[in-house]
Order: structure tokens, then sequence, then C-alpha cells
């Protein structure tokens, strides 16, 4: 007959010992699979962040691009401005030219019409004394409004300069954010046979304690030994 003992025992041992390899090999896949998803997760992060620094890049490139448009605009109206201020002057400059010739040509004339009219003494000489007073007055009227417009030049001038700083700092500089890459995850290792082997063991020794038990039970109530035949 086949040994109910050996039979209980082996079979025992054998349960015992796959359960524990078929731990150990679900053991190791639950290690791959997590190594496998952590690397995949560091893969996209990095990237991610690839992706964010040429964004970055970009929008630094197009900053700069506004900033010189901005930046020739600014000096393009600044210096129109300013143009327009320099011709302003000189048309001053011009007009005063012209009007003190005119001032001039006409103290002539008058000077000569008081001398070809024959006066002489204290009334030619007061005449003639007047027509000078009135050209210095002139020249006094006309230089201080000379100056007046070119101060009034060069402030036009500072208010266009300051416009066009204010125009350039509108454009402010683009500070690009850092993306780092991710550190690379450390891979879990791989599980010891060690651990399931010493379950293994214990199984089978499990499986041996099983058969001696039932031995000697069959010993205690005078049974035959079953040994470890597993025919008869």
């Amino acid at each position: 007959m086949c040994g109910v003992a050996a039979a209980i025992g082996i079979g025992s041992a054998i349960l015992g010992i796959a359960s524990q390899y078929m731990q150990y090999q679900q053991a190791i896949a639950d290690t791959e699979f997590y190594n496998a998803q952590r690397n995949l997760e560091w893969q996209s992060a990095t990237l991610q962040a690839e992706a964010n620094r040429a964004t970055e890049n970009v929008r630094g490139v197009m900053n700069d691009n506004y900033q010189n448009q901005v930046r020739s605009l600014a000096d393009a109206a600044f210096q129109s401005e300013s143009t327009g201020i320099t011709v302003f002057q000189q048309q001053q400059q011009i007009k005063a030219a012209q009007e003190k010739k005119q001032a001039t040509i006409e103290s002539w004339k008058a000077k000569g019409s008081i001398k070809a009219g024959g006066r002489i003494g204290l009334t030619a000489d007061a005449l003639l004394n007047d027509v000078e007073r009135q050209i210095g007055v002139f020249d006094f009227l006309s230089g201080q409004n000379l100056g007046f417009a070119f101060q009034k030049g060069q402030y036009d001038r500072k208010v266009a300069q300051a416009a066009r700083g204010s125009r350039i700092a509108s454009a402010r500089e683009y500070v690009k954010t850092t993306y780092l890459d991710p550190v690379k995850p450390l891979e879990k290792s791989r599980p010891r046979f060690g651990p399931y082997a010493l379950g293994m063991a214990s199984s089978a020794l499990g499986g041996f304690s099983s058969y001696s038990q039932i031995e000697q039970l069959r010993l205690d109530k005078g049974l035959n030994p079953g040994g470890w035949r597993l025919w008869g």
C-alpha cells in the first residue's frame, strides 16, 4: 500500500517549496517592474526638463528680438525729434541773422538820412545816439530771444532723451527659469535567494516533521509503520 504518512509529508514539503519558489519569482518580477517604472518616470521627467529649457530659450530669443525692435523704434523717434529741434534752432539763428542784417541796414539808412540833412550840433548827435541805442536794444532782445529758443531746444532734447529711455526700459529683460535634469533613481536590488532557500529547507523539514508525527501516532495505536514507500 501507499505510505499515507510519506505521501502527506512529501506533499506538504513540495507545496511549501513550490510556494517559496513562487514567492521568490514574484519578488524578482516586482523588483523589475519597480525599477522599470522608476526609470520610465525619470526619462519622462528628463524629456520634460529638456522641453522646458527649449521653451525658455525660445522665449529668451523672442524677448531679445522685441527689445531690439523697441530700441530701434525708440532711437528712430529720438533721432527724428532731435533733428526737428536742431532744424528749429538753425531756423531761429537764420531768422535772427536776417533781422539783425535788416536792422543794421535800417540804421545805416537812418544815419545817412541824418547826415544828408546837413544837421549839426547836439540835435544831430542826439539823433545818431538814438539810432545806436535802438540798434543796441534790438541786438539785446534778439540775443535774448535766440537764447530762449536754444534753451527750449535743449529742454525738448532732454525730454526726448527721457522718452527714449522710458521706451527702451519698457521692454524688460526676460529672466529665464532654470530647469535641472532630474536625478536618475537608484535601482532596487534583486531579491537574494538565500531567505527563500531557507524557507524551502524549512518546508522540507516541515514535511518530514508531519511524516514523523503521523508515524508516531500509528505506532502509538499499534499500527505498522507506513514507511516512505509510495507503492505497496
